[in-house]
């Protein structure tokens, strides 16, 4: 039995899959699964225009609720809560990247 680390049970991955299958061969377009990739994404997010990341938060609302923050607010929502479930923080490798 697999042990949730922030109870997302792969959310992000199915939600990526999804977006994949409506926008096939989308000249400009990447689909990546961030996993485990550590440091190594921060080459990916440099050559992003635009970003799309799914991942699990604590939002202290309901479970299964989603949020999307854009540009400034993205920031502000990962410099309020370092906890994260990945070896680096999404904001330590969007700062990297700048």
């Amino acid at each position: 039995m697999a042990i949730p680390i922030l109870t997302d049970e792969g959310a992000g991955i199915h939600a990526l899959n999804h977006l994949e299958t409506l926008y096939p061969d989308t000249p400009h377009l990447t689909f990546l699964d961030g996993g485990t990739l550590s440091f190594t994404l921060a080459a990916y997010i440099e050559e992003c225009n635009n970003l799309i990341v799914f991942d699990a938060a604590e939002l202290h609302q309901p479970a299964g609720s989603v949020q999307a923050f854009v540009g400034a607010e993205m920031d502000e929502f990962l410099g309020r809560s370092r906890r994260s479930a990945h070896e680096v923080a999404l904001l330590d490798l969007i700062d990297i990247a700048r």
